[in-house]
């Protein structure tokens, strides 16, 4: 039953279960929930992000723009994703000057 209850983000959590055997009558399930999640959101140059609740489960994505005067060179966003027993953002935010208007005074 322990199993059952957890199943709904399978990319989020670690579930360890031990059967403990007392007095030869008796068996107890030992679960131990390990949430994966990543760390705060990153800050990068010239960029900011549109808010997003914690905690930060894996297959999260936060949405970048950059600040007037530059634009993105390649990704929008970034996405926590998990490795093994922990989880990390992937793809970095890089903003370049562009986007700009420029006027011509004769």
């Amino acid at each position: 039953m322990c199993v059952e209850s957890l199943t709904s983000n399978p990319h989020a959590f670690t579930l360890t279960s031990i059967h403990v055997c007392t007095n030869r009558k008796y068996t107890f399930l030992v679960c131990f929930l390990t949430v994966i999640r990543c760390g705060d959101i990153p800050e990068f140059d010239k960029a900011s992000h549109a808010e997003v609740s914690s905690p930060y489960l894996p297959n999260t994505g936060v949405h970048y723009k950059c600040v007037d005067g530059y634009q993105l060179k390649d990704d929008l966003y970034i996405t926590c994703e998990r490795s093994g027993s922990e989880a990390q953002w992937i793809n970095t935010i890089t903003c370049i000057p562009g986007n700009t208007v420029k006027v011509h005074i004769r």
